[in-house]
Formats: C-alpha cells, sequence, structure tokens
C-alpha cells in the first residue's frame, strides 16, 4: 500500500526519498563550492601536498613530525594519491578535490539527517549553507577541514539512533563503527574523543549486541584507510600518541588564544550551549534532538575546552570541530522559533516570513561577520 501511494500523480513522496534527493542537491553544490574555494587556497594545503608525492615515492620525508606526518589524514592522502594516479592530476589540485569531495559527502549525509530529524523545517538547509561557507574554513587544514563535519555526523546520526526502535538502531552499528575508523584515520585525537562516547551512548541504548560489530568494523576502516598500518602498524599507533603529548606537554615554547580568537570562534557555541540546557530544563521536553546526546556532547565541549587551555600548543583551529556542531544546533533553535514550514518540491516550497527573517537575519550574517572578522583581525591567511 504504501508503495502504491508513492506512485500515485501529485502524492508527496516519504521523508526517506526526500532525503536522499536533498543529499544529492546538497553534494552536488557543496562539491562546487569546496573544490573551488580549496583549489586557491587550503590552509597547510603545500605540506599535505607534499605527504601525498612522499607517500606515493616511500620518501622517508614522509615520517616527519613537523609536517603532516601522525594526525593522521590518511583518507585525505589515500583518495588524493588515487586521483593522480589515476587522473594525472598534480599534488596539490588533488588533494583539493579530496578535501572538497569528503567534505561535500559529509555534509549532503548532516543535510539529509537534519531532514529526517525536522522534515517541515529548513534545518537541512541551514546545515547544508553552515557546514560549505563556515568562516571556520579559512584557516582550517585538511583534516580539520574533514572532520567538521564528520563531528556534525555523528552527533546528528547518534540523535536519529536514539530516535529509533533499538531493533532498527541496531542495525546501523556496523556503519557507526565504520564512520568512526574513517574519521580515526582523518584526525584520531578528536575522533577518539567525541565519536567514542557517543557510541557508547548508542550501545547504552541498543544493549550488548552492538559493541562488537561496530568495533570491528571501526579497526577495519581504520586499518583500510590510513597505510601507514600496513607496513608500521606498532610503531605507527606509538607514534599518533607521541603526536598528541608532544603538542599537549612537550611543546618547544608556549602559546595561547588572543582574545580575538576567543570572540572569532566561540559566542556562538556559548549561545547554542546555554539555549540547549535552558529548553533541557522542561520535563517531558519532545524535540528532534535527544536530551542524552545534547548533555553528552556538551559535557565533551567544555572538557575540551579544558584540554586546550591546559594545553602548550594552542590553536583555535582544534576547537572548530567542537564548535561547528554547536552553530548547527544554534540554527535549528533559532528555526524552531519561527514554526517554519516548507515542503522540499521546487513547485510548492513554502517558506514564512519569519523563518526569512531567521535565515537573512541571524543564520547567514553570522558566517559572513565572521569572515569580515577574520579579514579585520587577522588579515587574509
Amino acid at each position: 500500500m504504501a508503495n502504491d501511494a508513492a506512485n500515485i500523480p501529485g502524492a508527496t513522496p516519504p521523508p526517506s526519498d526526500q532525503a536522499k534527493r536533498l543529499a544529492l542537491y546538497v553534494f552536488l553544490a557543496t562539491l562546487f563550492v569546496q573544490s573551488i574555494k580549496f583549489f586557491f587556497y587550503i590552509a597547510d594545503g603545500e605540506m599535505w601536498a607534499h605527504e601525498i608525492f612522499f607517500l606515493l615515492t616511500r620518501n622517508p620525508a614522509a615520517l616527519n613530525f613537523n609536517a603532516a606526518y601522525g594526525h593522521p589524514g590518511t583518507t585525505l592522502l589515500e583518495l588524493g594519491s588515487l586521483l593522480h594516479l589515476v587522473s594525472g592530476l598534480s599534488y596539490y589540485p588533488a588533494l583539493a578535490f579530496s578535501t572538497a569531495f569528503l567534505v561535500a559527502v559529509l555534509t549532503a549525509a548532516c543535510s539529509a539527517l537534519c531532514y529526517l530529524l525536522k522534515p517541515r523545517s529548513l534545518w537541512w538547509f541551514t546545515t547544508a549553507f553552515i557546514l560549505t561557507f563556515s568562516r571556520f574554513y579559512i584557516d582550517a587544514t585538511p583534516p580539520v577541514a574533514v572532520v567538521m563535519p564528520f563531528m556534525t555526523l555523528f552527533v546528528l546520526l547518534s540523535c536519529w539512533l536514539w530516535k529509533q526502535e533499538v531493533t532498527a538502531a541496531r542495525r546501523f552499528c556496523i556503519l557507526f563503527g565504520i564512520l568512526i575508523g574513517l574519521s580515526a584515520a582523518t584526525r584520531l585525537d578528536v575522533t577518539l574523543f567525541v565519536a567514542c562516547p557517543l557510541f557508547a551512548l548508542f550501545c547504552y541504548r541498543t544493549g550488548l549486541r552492538s559493541p562488537l560489530p561496530g568495533v570491528a568494523g571501526g579497526v577495519a576502516a581504520f586499518f583500510a584507510s590510513n597505510p601507514f598500518l600496513w607496513f608500521m602498524p606498532f610503531q605507527h599507533l606509538k607514534d599518533l600518541l607521541h603526536k598528541f603529548t608532544y603538542h599537549y606537554a612537550q611543546y618547544n615554547a608556549s602559546t595561547s588564544l588572543t582574545l580575538s580568537e576567543w570572540l572569532y570562534a566561540v559566542p556562538l557555541s556559548v549561545l547554542a550551549i546555554i539555549w540547549s540546557l535552558l529548553l533541557l530544563r522542561r520535563q517531558n521536553q519532545e524535540g528532534s534532538l535527544a536530551k542524552e546526546v545534547l548533555l553528552t556532547y556538551g559535557a565533551l565541549t567544555v572538557v575540551a575546552v579544558g584540554f586546550l587551555i591546559s594545553s602548550k600548543f594552542q590553536a583555535v583551529r582544534y576547537l572548530y570541530p567542537f564548535l561547528i556542531v554547536w552553530e548547527v544546533i544554534l540554527a535549528h533553535f533559532v528555526l524552531e522559533m519561527t514554526e517554519a514550514v516548507s515542503d522540499f518540491s521546487p513547485s510548492s516550497l513554502r517558506i514564512n516570513k519569519r523563518t526569512v527573517l531567521a535565515l537573512l537575519g541571524f543564520v547567514i550574517p553570522t558566517q559572513i561577520i565572521g569572515y569580515l572578522w577574520v579579514f579585520r583581525c587577522f588579515g587574509a591567511l
């Protein structure tokens, strides 16, 4: 009967079909924008392009701790190497397109999840906009640029799975693990810090049958997407640990974040955290975002800020994967105030005036002002 209804002319397709269409459109748009942007500039782009060259030529410089080695960023290195070998692209364009491709795939997935969580809202659009045009991309390195939508995906996926039946949610345990493995091969520290607690929360929700397949999927994906593990597994794992401890406690000179960096990066996230706490005070509050996930992620964010403050090497980009998630959530809160109603059909898209004001008066300008702040306070990067 459901299939018959879907085939009736004029009938609204089910949310899953709509989400797939959205994901395709968002992927194409984000890939186009990010490819152009990253081709012209991406922080440390030349260093990571050289790492592709070193890896392909088995040059010992690929293991230089003072360069790209140790993040590990190998999803980008593998995809960039493949593009170079297959298409003949030089190393920097291959890196730029690889970064854009991964960001586009993850942004499309996040946008689709937002639509599934809140079908009659433009949250899917604000999420796609933020993950495509965020001011954080200005000085984000390739691994940071990719791990930002990765962390957003983990939070949104956790919220969506929390609202599914246990049997249905359990089917995604391997996928959850594979995503963790791929993210860990991109940026290990923030992935272990965020994704692993969220996976533990997922296992608490779905029972003891979830951890084993999820862990197996994660380990397999991490190994497959990290070529350094193929020929020096134990040494590479030791090196990854050393990279973190070196920046945290062994760096030669202490560096601290400036007031301008705090003001540039943090205020919107602080607003989102306060807003979420106020909403969670309401008992029996049923919303699109699971309160268990929000509380867990909020605690992780506070601890991450504490780690950064106590670290000898402080860089504001280390906070970007945490902060961009809160900005996506903040857009959701703002849109909820407008009681937005939208139907993703090009011929019947309906948006009320309050939603337009929310988009044009808050969500979009905050990113634009962020760009202006960067060029005013830090200069062109």
